[in-house]
């Protein structure tokens, strides 16, 4: 299941690809509707699950990504399901996010350098590196606590 996911326009799709490039470089496993949907599945059902899975909901948000249902849609299971957001805005201020992302710090790329948005990627790659770490530790604690137990009771 992926890291992230993430959420845009179909006619962002060139940038997508490319942020989901950097984001499978660094090592993180990224759902990409347009990539990672396979014939036969069902969109809806597909995406959920997908969406459900992701530590990360990371929002391209331009004035066409704000403008579609499906992309609203994709936001408020985001925001219910407490997902980590990170909105990316480059065609407009972070003032006109949808919503309750208003309220969220978005990486603006209107007035900076690229390799900003660069540099938030890698903290995200880095971020889900160390949790994943984590997760390996403290699932090896579990199963050497259940094998302290069950030879315990022999």
């Amino acid at each position: 299941m992926p890291d992230v996911f993430i959420s845009y326009s179909t006619e962002d799709s060139k940038f997508a690809r490319w942020v989901h490039e950097k984001l499978v470089q660094g090592g993180v496993s990224v759902f990409l509707a347009e990539i990672s949907l396979v014939e036969g599945q069902v969109w809806d059902e597909t995406i959920l699950a997908n969406l459900r899975a992701a530590d990360y909901f990371l929002f391209l948000a331009s004035r066409r990504a704000c403008e579609s249902q499906f992309v609203n849609q994709e936001i408020g299971a985001a925001i219910s399901q407490n997902k980590r957001i990170i909105p990316v805005v480059w065609d407009m201020p972070p003032s006109a996010l949808p919503g309750f992302l208003k309220k969220v710090q978005a990486c603006d790329m209107r007035t900076k350098d690229p390799r900003t948005l660069m540099e938030v990627l890698g903290r995200v790659t880095t971020s889900i590196k160390k949790h994943k770490i984590i997760s390996v530790i403290i699932l090896g604690i579990i199963i050497g606590a259940l094998i302290w137990v069950f030879r315990k009771k022999k």
